[in-house]
């Protein structure tokens, strides 16, 4: 058969079949720049002047599942697999001078057990009768 209009009436493709074509997923970015994805622990890399966005979109292949991009709005983010998730650093807490915390002797607990008795309407005023 022969075609009507000998001109060709196909347009070349603009966009990319790749990003079309795939699984996108929004993910949470942790407060260490981590994302978590099928198993995997993906952080972030630091952007100086960038700020690190809290919600992303982890693009990856329909097919083989591996990721494409990881995306926040127009901004394409770079990252790297990790084996685990981050340790935290450990940091000393401060002594006080006056050594441990104060705890409160049984006499104090129950004073103060008495003052917020529930059938009690007016505790602050039991306890200014007492004094």
């Amino acid at each position: 058969m022969e075609a009507v209009d000998p001109v060709d009436g196909h347009r070349p493709l603009v966009v990319k079949l790749q990003e079309v074509l795939c699984v996108k997923e929004p993910r949470v970015v942790s407060n260490d720049g981590c994302v978590q994805w099928s198993g995997k622990v993906l952080q972030l890399e630091e952007v100086p002047g960038r700020v690190r966005p809290r919600v992303v979109e982890v693009w990856s292949s329909a097919g083989s599942g591996t990721v494409q991009a990881i995306r926040s709005a127009a901004v394409v983010w770079s990252w790297q697999e990790l084996a685990s998730r981050p340790r935290k650093a450990v940091v000393p807490r401060l002594q006080s001078v006056q050594g441990p915390a104060h705890r409160p002797t049984e006499k104090m607990r129950r004073q103060i057990g008495d003052l917020f008795n529930r059938r009690d309407a007016r505790p602050v005023e039991r306890l200014l009768k007492k004094g």
